[in-house]
């Protein structure tokens, strides 16, 4: 095992430990805003693969979930009246497994506004997730959704310090 592998390892690893029944500080950036699903949906115009798209946006769509009758559908995360959040799977599968499992699990999400000092604290959702922490370029650990950003007064896109709990 090469030393970067190791080193890659144990960081997911001590990340996944230290979130699980604490408070985490971390970067939060903003997801699934209009200006996001815009540049996704320009990308597939031109033919490009989804991955290729989310290199430069994001389609608004998150976990799948049943709803009825052995149907299923894809969370909008898109949804400005809701609150969804994306973590990475380093962080939401050693507690929850499956993406069916982790997808609507509470969040707890506080931010402190910089030029007042007032906390303001939502409850959310998991909708979705980020990619793996090794793959993540923009230092973020959490991502939020206009839901998250309107209830926590925050203009996309942005990158914020927030603090974040599970609310079970």
């Amino acid at each position: 095992m090469s030393f970067f592998t190791w080193w890659r390892s144990l960081f997911a690893q001590n990340v996944a430990e230290t979130v699980h029944g604490e408070v985490t500080t971390c970067t939060a950036s903003s997801f699934a805003d209009p200006k996001d699903v815009a540049a996704f949906q320009r990308c597939k115009a031109q033919g490009k693969t989804d991955q290729e798209c989310f290199r430069v946006g994001d389609n608004g769509l998150g976990f799948e979930i049943s709803i009825s009758n052995g149907k299923h559908e894809r969370l909008n995360c898109a949804d400005p009246d809701k609150c969804y959040c994306a973590l990475p799977p380093e962080i939401w599968k050693p507690k929850w497994g499956t993406p069916q499992n982790a997808a609507r699990r509470r969040v707890i999400v506080s931010y402190v506004h910089r030029a007042t000092g007032a906390t303001t604290t939502v409850t959310g959702l998991l909708g979705d997730t980020m990619p793996h922490l090794a793959n993540i370029t923009n230092g973020a650990r959490i991502d939020l959704n206009p839901g998250f950003a309107k209830a926590l007064g925050l203009n996309p896109p942005f990158m914020a310090t927030v603090s974040w709990s599970w609310g079970e």
